[in-house]
């Protein structure tokens, strides 16, 4: 890849704080190369949800909802902003799935710098996706409190 063509920049997001550092990162890249920024929220449910409820209609509505809150702030730094919601089983999953389905030239996604027994329970989304993506990723970490 060569850096004049990244055109399209996925930057998934669990609507927390540290996801803002990754927006940032994706919003001065896509000034450089004036690229489209897709802003890209993983609404994870447990795999018996699909089973037991009826619709997901309503979980994927309030993710919606969450979403837009979200991206209400940093719309006004990037006007292009697109933004997305897709639900489904296992965080690292659905985000490897939107980057096969949207091809971005570049992902760009914060760590929550989990180590030892946390990381071994929780495991690393981030590291999942670097480790399967098929666009290359840039992990970004939270910053540092005092």
């Amino acid at each position: 890849m060569n850096l004049k063509d990244i055109h399209r920049i996925l930057v998934p997001t669990d609507l927390e704080s540290g996801s803002l550092r990754a927006l940032e990162w994706a919003v001065t890249l896509g000034r450089r190369f004036d690229s489209t920024i897709r802003l890209f929220h993983a609404c994870v449910v447990p795999p018996v949800t699909t089973e037991f409820v009826p619709s997901l209609g309503p979980i994927e509505a309030a993710a919606h909802a969450a979403m837009s809150t979200f991206v209400s702030g940093a719309s006004k730094d990037y006007p292009g902003l697109e933004s997305g919601v897709r639900v489904g089983v296992g965080a690292a999953n659905v985000v490897l799935s939107e980057i096969e389905s949207w091809s971005p030239d570049l992902v760009i996604m914060s760590t929550h710098g989990r180590t030892g027994i946390t990381r071994f329970f929780i495991g690393s989304v981030a590291e999942n996706v670097a480790r399967h993506s098929s666009s290359p990723v840039l992990l970004v970490r939270p910053i540092e409190k005092d």
